[in-house]
């Protein structure tokens, strides 16, 4: 189920998605700011969703460059965009041409990007240290991670020029 509502204002505009899933919700309220370049999305989930993933998936156009930069230790770092989940610090750059998406981040732990497509890992509810499909006995004290409010937040910012430390700023 999904709903949207919209806001218009001197400063802002806004649009809020109510979305449910299972026994879950989503609320995600995007916003741009006449002053501030990009998009900004606020996620607020309460996961209820056990053994099972949330992703946040976009298809920036132009996006087919067979490496992403992102923020790493001291600096950046070139990765190959081939699918495999690659862990996030707080942005990541996706060429598009001779410019790029940036996405600068708070909350999302990891990404994979393949064919143009990038997607944030918002939620991963697994077991605590369990990391295959053996029996759980119920009296083995195992517990759930990621269940229940999480809050992230996002800017999206189209035709980024690469520029570290301008990311690193947030």
């Amino acid at each position: 189920m999904t709903s949207c509502g919209l806001m218009h204002g001197s400063v802002s505009d806004k649009l809020s998605q109510k979305l449910t899933y299972g026994k879950s919700t989503i609320d995600v309220v995007y916003s741009c700011y006449a002053d501030l370049p990009g998009i900004y999305a606020d996620v607020q989930v309460v996961w209820n969703e056990p053994r099972s993933i949330l992703k946040l998936e976009i298809n920036p156009s132009g996006a087919r460059a067979p490496v992403v930069a992102m923020q790493c230790a001291a600096g950046s770092v070139n990765r190959p965009a081939d699918g495999n989940e690659l862990p996030l610090h707080q942005w990541l750059w996706v060429p598009t041409g001779d410019r790029g998406l940036a996405i600068v981040q708070k909350g999302a732990t990891a990404c994979d990007c393949l064919n143009g497509r990038v997607r944030l890992t918002l939620i991963r509810s697994s077991l605590y240290g369990f990391e295959d499909n053996r029996e759980v006995f119920a009296i083995d004290p195992q517990h759930d991670t990621d269940i229940g409010p999480r809050s992230f937040r996002m800017q999206f910012i189209p035709n980024e020029g690469f520029n570290v430390s301008r990311l690193d700023q947030g």
